[in-house]
């Protein structure tokens, strides 16, 4: 599949805005994620057990797509962990969506409840 410059430089800046925050230059990320149901870019190379799966489409029909992916790229990676970044119209690349599933939100929760 070919990527257009937008999509691509998408994919750069989610990895770059990642690898920050994950304070690690290896993170990296590969086309065609393994298991992949929608187009999208994984982000490789996160702390913890997370698998994130980027896409261009923010349409609701594409979300729940984007969010499928990313789940079967986890599933293939054997990480229980996963979301899909979405870009937000108007917003900056900081602005985009970060879409997981509620289960998954539930255990972030209980992981910073325990933490205090």
């Amino acid at each position: 599949m070919t990527q257009t410059r937008a999509s691509q430089t998408f994919r750069s800046l989610v990895r770059t805005i990642l690898a920050v925050a994950a304070g690690d230059a290896t993170v990296g990320y590969r086309d065609g994620s393994p298991g992949q149901l929608a187009p999208g870019t994984q982000i490789t190379g996160l702390p913890g057990d997370w698998s994130v799966v980027t896409s261009t489409s923010a349409a609701s029909s594409r979300i729940s797509l984007a969010l499928d992916s990313a789940r079967a790229a986890a599933n293939a990676d054997g990480r229980t962990r996963y979301a899909a970044v979405l870009p937000r119209a108007g917003a900056t690349y900081g602005g985009s969506y970060v879409v997981t599933d509620l289960d998954t939100f539930s255990d972030l929760i209980r992981e910073a409840a325990n933490d205090e």
